[in-house]
Parts: structure tokens; sequence; C-alpha cells
């Protein structure tokens, strides 16, 4: 009789666990990546290069401090130090790496000497074969409290983290915290606003990762009605404001089985970021399921070429980013209702180039990541139909 409950259990378990039934992105089931239990923690996990990721530890299991390290995926159990030895200073805390869209820049956090107080944000070149010495943001973006989890989109003409609003050490699971942006202008940061409602609620909100264009925002948060689970939410950009963040579905938002509390409970997401493409997912993830922590990373793919995402937004009209490109760009725009559709290249002269699409799509913001793999530089025009929906912009292709 036991023997199928436990079975009965793991069936359940899977069921949720490849369900979706609310995921406004599909995001294909999470593959393990690496993870430790006990008082070894790793943390933020992002983007480094196509076969790597930063990673935080939140341990001293091996070097007495929280460092940033890469990780190859082949691997099962090995990180490597960033080259150069001016990231990992011995003696201080490095948090939530970050590295730059083009790959020229590592934002990061750490409480070393030189900074505002607490933990504040630092940025380090790539120099051909290591990392420069960190430079502080400065008193504009840095303050007294602690300044974390840096991420910018590919111009990085604006950076958005979060204050945290809890004694974080051990920096983890059950900290605090609000998401702020600031913009640059001229080279120079402004003051940094707190985002406004739906985004931030209870300050419970952490670990803010834009994509490359600027027009979605996970983030890891507990929203009201999730009462103290930590989940990934996304939210689109509406132009002028953000959509209430829609939960990502259960293949990020596992459910597992506690056997000390002898039920079926979601895990803690405790950060989310989205590669360049805003196609592939990395996520850390905590879990209890003997009573003793374990602190995992893992990574999904989303499984769909065109994304149609919800809520309608409003007053968003055709876009392209970034224009002029090389090579690739990503179209962007909005469907007040469910349609057929086509989506067309068009040449300086009217001439047809290619169609990109035709078929239907669902109401909502349309992404779609155009290759012009076999055309050459000039100026071109992208047109959009649908029963009520015309509009075109102009492409300039420069390879």
């Amino acid at each position: 009789m036991k023997k199928l409950y436990i079975i009965g259990i793991a069936i359940l378990f899977i069921a949720i666990m490849f369900s979706s039934p609310e995921a406004q992105e599909d995001w294909g089931p999470a593959s393990y990546i690496w993870g430790y239990g006990g008082d070894f923690g790793i943390m933020n996990p992002s983007p480094y290069d196509s076969n790597n990721f930063c990673v935080e530890i939140l341990s001293d299991y091996y070097y007495g401090d929280y460092i940033l390290a890469y990780h190859d995926y082949e691997w099962n159990d090995s990180f490597i130090e960033l080259p150069g030895d001016s990231i990992n200073l011995d003696g201080y805390n490095n948090l939530a790496p970050f590295r730059s869209y083009d790959g020229a820049k590592l934002y990061f956090c750490s409480n070393r000497p030189g900074g505002y107080g607490g933990y504040d944000i630092w940025m380090s070149e790539w120099e051909g074969n290591q990392w420069s010495v960190p430079s502080n943001l400065g008193p504009v973006i840095n303050t007294d409290a602690n300044e974390l989890g840096p991420t910018l989109p590919i111009d990085e003409d604006e950076i958005y983290f979060f204050i945290g609003h809890d004694n974080i050490e051990p920096y983890g699971y059950n900290i605090r915290g609000t998401i702020y942006k600031s913009d640059k202008i001229d080279d120079i940061w402004i003051s940094p606003q707190a985002l406004p409602y739906p985004i931030n609620v209870n300050n419970r909100q952490i670990e803010p990762s834009i994509s490359s264009d600027g027009s979605l925002l996970y983030l890891s948060s507990c929203y009201p009605e999730i009462s103290n689970e930590q989940l990934a939410y996304v939210s689109y950009n509406n132009g002028n404001s953000w959509s209430e963040p829609v939960q990502l579905n259960d293949n990020i938002n596992m459910f597992y089985w506690s056997w000390w509390l002898d039920s079926l409970i979601h895990g803690d997401v405790l950060s989310v970021s989205i590669d360049s493409s805003s196609t592939s997912l990395l996520f850390s993830y905590l879990s209890c399921p003997s009573g003793c922590i374990d602190y995992s990373c893992y990574n999904s793919q989303l499984i769909v070429g065109i994304d149609e995402y919800k809520p309608v937004p409003e007053n968003i009209s055709l876009s392209a980013y970034p224009n002029p490109f090389n090579v690739n760009t990503i179209i962007n725009f909005s469907l007040s209702q469910s349609s057929y559709a086509d989506i067309k290249i068009y040449d300086l002269g009217g001439r047809l180039v290619e169609t990109i699409y035709s078929g239907f799509l669902n109401a909502g913001l349309q992404r779609i990541d155009y290759k012009a793999d076999n055309i050459s530089s000039g100026i071109y025009f992208v047109r959009v139909e649908t029963s009520d929906y015309c509009e075109s912009i102009k492409l300039v292709l420069l390879k």
C-alpha cells in the first residue's frame, strides 16, 4: 500500500511539474546543471559565454568568502575562478554577477573598501585575458544601503537593481528587497527610482533580469497571493509602464515532495537570468526535501518561436531592436485581438524580399527574432498586416 502511495505522489509530481495552464511563456522542462546541499550554497547563475555561466558561491566551503566563478555546462562538480585576481577580493564578499550582453563588462556587488556603505555595485572591463580592476558606479547609484543584483539591456543606457532591506549575511532566500531603475544620460547615471506598482508591492521583489532589448523584466518575488513562496515572474514593458508580473510556468516554479513536511510544495526560485536571445533561462532553486537546504542551478529553453504574451498591452506600436542591426533584430508589435497575420520584408523600391511569418497569432505582445542572412546591407521595411492592423517601419541592415 505504501509503495502505491509513493507511486501516486510521483505521478502527481510529474503531472504538476509539466503542466502550466496559466503560463504566458512556454518554458521547457528544466535541466539540472549543478548543485550542492548543506552549507554550500550557489545563487545567481548568469550567462558568461556560450558554454559557461557566472555563479555566486554562498559558503566558505572552498574559499572563505562569496566568490564569482564560472562553470562549464559539461562538468558536474567543478568551477573556476574568473580570470584576474581583482574580482574576488580576499576577505570581502563578491555577489550577483552580471556580464553585459556584449561580453565587455562584468557588473557585480561587493562590500570591499572604496564603497559608500553596505554592498555597492562595481564594474570591471574585459582586457582580452583578464578582468580589469573594478570601479565603483558612484554615489548616485550606490548609497549606504545594500545595492544588489545589477542587470542592464544591451545598450547599457539603464540599470536595474534591487536594494536589500535585511541583514544579508548570509545573502540568501529570506532577503527582502525593492527594485530600482536608473537611466544614463550623457554617460552620467541619474538618481534611481523605485519601479512603481505593480512591480514593487510588498518589499519582496529581488534579483531583476532585464532582457537584451529592454522589453522583458524577470524577477524573483513573494507576491501577496503566494504567501512566502519565492517564485519567478516576468513583466512586459508597455512603453511607459510595466505590466502586472506573470508567474512563470511550473517547469521553472517547480514543485517537489517534502518528506519532512509530508506534502507537495513549491521550491524557492532565488534568482532568474535571461540570455541575450531571451530564449534561455538560468535560475537558482532552493528545496528542502529532507529538511536540509539544497541549492541548485537549472536551465530551461523557450520552446516556441514566437512568444504570444498576455495580458494584452495597450499603445505599443511596431518596433525593432537593435535598429540599425547586423544580421539579427527583434521585431515587436501588439495585437488587440487574435488574428491571422502576415509579416513581410520589403526593399527600398517596395519589392517583396521575404515573408518571415504567415499564420494565426493570439492577442498580446508579439516578439519575432528576424535573421537577415540572405540579404545585403541596405534600407528595408518590415510590414505587419492583420484584419484590423497594418503598420510598417524602416530597418537599416549594416553587415
